[in-house]
């Protein structure tokens, strides 16, 4: 049998011509798929029958039961703080300062009861002729006293803010990445605070001289020009040694706060956060609590008592969470 190669007609042998077409045919195989050209093959030629090759999990699949936590990152160092910012320790201190910030501001609503303050014979015997004229101003600054504290709980408010933006970007296991903007403003405000310190020796000398001053024009017995100025001296030497421990507390947390920005950034290796800032947050964290301990009658107010509190509580729960950082980095 002949094919035809322009239609693919099947002719007879003794064909010189398509009976389909008219082509001159040639002498073919009889198998048409190797005579035929491309595009002239019958339409109904079987193709091969091909499976898929069945699914094979990749090399580190594992059954969900069995398979590991999910890496944050490739980089260790933002594996341990993730790790660190997002444990429980760590959102018990942030739930701590909001506590605190919540009741200091609920506090700052309640109208503070000076009586209590002015009944001691002892306040009142050194006022003296005084003890009106001082007590009217108590009286009519009372509400601006209760404003100011208010205004001074801002610090605090950014601290709890920075707080859990730091939280809720390491809590984030999709994103690898580390956002520092909660950082930023933490040292923002430890560096105001810094200022703060820095001139609290001035501002306190200012207020003795201030203070001499009054005293010697009330004209209160016991109170000489000399013994005031004497009296100035000691306690502006005494403010200066005061504040030497949280100016280098604040230096070394502003240190602190850099390098963790860094090495979140893989700008630098990981470091460990200075033990220096974790020893004093523990120990101003424990004068606290026992200074609410011993003078607890005198607080103007439960909610005042409990802001102490978790505000103390805070600084020892951040201290464990700097001494688990660095013994994590450490390893």
């Amino acid at each position: 049998m002949k094919y035809c190669l322009n239609c693919g007609t099947q002719n007879e042998d003794d064909f010189a011509f398509c009976k389909t077409c008219g082509v001159q045919l040639q002498n073919t195989n009889n198998n048409p798929q190797q005579t035929m050209p491309y595009g002239s093959q019958p339409m109904y030629s079987q193709q091969p029958n091909v499976q898929p090759p069945a699914y094979q999990p990749p090399p580190y699949w594992a059954p969900p039961s069995t398979q590991p936590n999910p890496v944050f990152s490739t980089s260790f160092a933002q594996n341990v703080i993730k790790s660190a910012g997002s444990s429980m320790i760590f959102l018990v201190a942030t739930i701590l300062v909001s506590l605190s910030l919540l009741f200091s501001i609920i506090n700052g609503f309640i109208p503070v009861n000076i009586n209590h303050i002015f009944e001691n014979t002892n306040f009142r015997e050194s006022l003296g002729s005084n003890y009106s004229n001082v007590y009217d101003v108590f009286t009519k600054y009372q509400g601006f006293f209760s404003g100011f504290s208010l205004i001074a709980l801002i610090p605090t408010l950014l601290i709890c803010i920075g707080l859990w933006l730091f939280y809720f970007t390491c809590k984030d296991a999709n994103n690898p990445n580390i956002k520092t903007s909660g950082l930023t403003i933490i040292k923002g405000v430890i560096i105001f605070n810094f200022i703060i310190t820095c001139l609290i020796p001035l501002f306190f000398l200012m207020a003795l001289i201030i203070a001499s001053t009054s005293l010697n024009s009330l004209d209160i017995p016991g109170s000489g020009g000399g013994a005031a100025i004497g009296v100035m001296l000691i306690l502006f030497i005494l403010s200066c040694v005061i504040v030497i421990f949280p100016m280098i507390y604040c230096i070394f947390i502003i240190k602190s706060i850099n390098n963790l920005k860094r090495t979140a950034q893989n700008v630098s290796p990981a470091m460990p956060i200075s033990n220096f800032v974790a020893v004093m947050n523990i120990i101003f964290g424990s004068i606290s609590v026992l200074a609410v301990l011993s003078n607890i009658n005198s607080f103007p107010s439960v909610f005042s008592v409990i802001a102490s509190f978790c505000s103390a509580a805070s600084l020892i729960a951040i201290a464990i969470c700097i001494f688990n950082y660095n013994n994590e980095i450490c390893k």
